[in-house]
């Protein structure tokens, strides 16, 4: 699967750079100019990939990229930068999820990046050793466990990183009186839920 990250600048480095390591990425800047019917993009690189996915900070130019994507073909296409699932349900394999680090029917894709999922392997009651079963797209998976590493295994650490990986996250803030829960918590929530104990003998 060739992967192509399109960005207008501000966002997508940390999801280049992650799955650049299990798939070849391309990192694609898109800039553009003209209002609404006038409005034009172009791309520093050409399009000719497996799945895209878009940090585009503006809908209409997200909807103008999503166009010239549909000309090559009908490639999945994650929008990073999402401005609710009305665009997406404009067009076929366009997705708009609540968290990018969220579960889509996008194979091989699907087999390493999303909803993150990890072992941890115990010993002399502190956490020896982790297995990254499925990473979220901006790593930050990655960093938490490395700064657990070697930590003492109990019920405040599976906490704290909960908590920490708050820290990395880029999802967006709280939405008051949209949202219950910041999508921050709930990447928290979800590595916890996600974690797989083993206790490995001494």
């Amino acid at each position: 699967m060739k992967v192509a990250i399109i960005t207008d600048g501000a966002y997508g480095e940390n999801a280049y750079k992650t799955i650049s390591k299990r798939f070849p990425t391309d990192l694609i800047r898109v800039s553009y100019s003209g209002e609404l019917d006038d409005l034009r993009v172009s791309f520093d690189k050409p399009l000719n990939h497996d799945l895209y996915i878009l940090y585009i900070r503006d809908p209409d130019a997200t909807l103008e990229v999503i166009k010239k994507i549909r000309e090559k073909g009908d490639e999945p296409i994650i929008l990073g930068i999402s401005f609710g699932k009305g665009l997406a349900k404009k067009f076929k394999n366009v997705y708009a999820p609540e968290l990018l680090c969220s579960d889509l029917p996008i194979e091989p894709f699907n087999k390493y990046f999303g909803t993150p999922k990890v072992k941890l392997y115990i010993k002399n009651n502190k956490i020896y050793k982790y297995e990254i079963l499925k990473e979220t797209p901006c790593g930050s998976v990655e960093k938490v466990l490395e700064e657990f590493k070697g930590k003492e295994f109990n019920d405040k650490t599976l906490k704290d990183m909960g908590l920490r990986i708050q820290h990395f996250c880029k999802a967006g803030k709280l939405r008051l009186f949209k949202e219950k829960t910041c999508k921050k918590v709930k990447v928290g929530e979800n590595l916890v839920k996600n974690i797989e104990v083993y206790f490995m003998s001494k």
